[in-house]
């Protein structure tokens, strides 16, 4: 069972944004929101088959989230990628981020004006990668975090609570 990397930061999380990620395993994809609407977004909730969403904190100015189109001859996809810096290196934090790496991973955002996303798709997940420095430009002994993927459409909004 992997523990979210939010588990290690103490309680005081002020300047950082949460990212909510799930490993694939855990959600009902038989279950998975395979509608959405007609203005992009999934009105229906995600199910866990076990588990939940788990939470990841970034820096705040660090965290960015791309997701350019790819032109190919068969109509093209989407590489959406997201990524930060989580502060603060520690032995645990090392440990679950290299079991991490095992799977693939669904993502829940809430972008800086508020607006939440789905990133990743069952048919189409995220995988992670991660560097980790003891000495960042700006002396940091942080970790640097990437989610990337690739599917066939923009990454939908999600209307339910986050």
């Amino acid at each position: 069972m992997l523990t979210e990397i939010a588990n290690f930061c103490d309680l005081n999380l002020g300047g950082l944004a949460l990212v909510e990620y799930a490993p694939l395993p855990w959600i009902n994809t038989a279950e998975y929101p395979d509608y959405v609407n007609q203005v992009g977004n999934i009105d229906q909730d995600i199910t866990f088959a076990s588990g939940d969403w788990l939470r990841c904190p970034f820096l705040l100015p660090s965290m960015s989230w791309s997701e350019p189109f790819v032109e190919s001859p068969h109509n093209g996809h989407y590489e959406p990628q997201l990524g930060g810096i989580t502060p603060n290196l520690r032995p645990e934090v090392s440990f679950q981020l290299g079991r991490m790496k095992n799977y693939s991973f669904i993502l829940r955002i809430k972008d800086r004006n508020g607006r939440k996303w789905i990133i990743g798709h069952p048919f189409f997940p995220l995988r992670l990668s991660y560097t980790l420095a003891s000495a960042t430009p700006d002396g940091l002994a942080a970790y640097t975090l990437t989610w990337k993927g690739q599917q066939k459409t923009a990454s939908p909004g999600f209307l339910l609570p986050a």
